[in-house]
């Protein structure tokens, strides 16, 4: 019985084996092709919305933060004509609802937004996020492994 649990055994390193290419399991190589195949979708806005966005700022925060948090912090400076929404990442569209608090913000160049924001621009068709941040659930790392190369490639993937 023993020989035979040893047979099954290595017949299962062998499928193991068989499934690596390079070190790397095949579900990998499938997601590699996967992400080659990108489609591009082209998406209409309706001119009232883009007159809307004209009433609105991006913002840039140093680091990750709740926007709940952020809008209180910024309600409770008395800016209660802020409407804060996360874009994506770091980035924030403001909504200025007073176009004259519109006026006031540009003259002084920002200053009330820069307690809580490292960069500020009015937004533009042309604005696009490049970077993109996500909590990945990962099993199966052994301790020793954690370091600063083996996530950069799992983030590769």
């Amino acid at each position: 019985m023993q020989s035979r649990g040893r047979e099954l055994s290595n017949e299962g390193r062998e499928n193991l084996n068989d499934n690596m290419t390079n070190g790397r399991h095949r579900a990998t190589e499938v997601d590699g092709t996967w992400r080659k195949k990108i489609k591009v979708v082209e998406g209409h806005v309706k001119n009232e919305q883009l007159w809307k966005l004209q009433h609105c700022l991006i913002g840039e925060i140093a680091s990750f933060c709740n926007a709940y948090s952020l809008s209180d912090r910024i309600d409770n400076l008395g800016h209660r004509e802020l409407i804060v929404k996360r874009i994506k990442g770091r980035f924030f569209l403001i909504e200025v609802i007073d176009d004259a608090l519109m006026e006031i913000l540009k003259q002084r160049d920002w200053a009330y937004l820069k307690e809580f924001f490292i960069n500020i621009e009015p937004w533009s068709e042309n604005f696009k996020v490049l970077e993109r941040a996500a909590w990945i659930e990962m099993d199966g790392i052994p301790f020793h492994c954690w370091n600063y190369q083996t996530f950069k490639r799992v983030a590769d993937l």
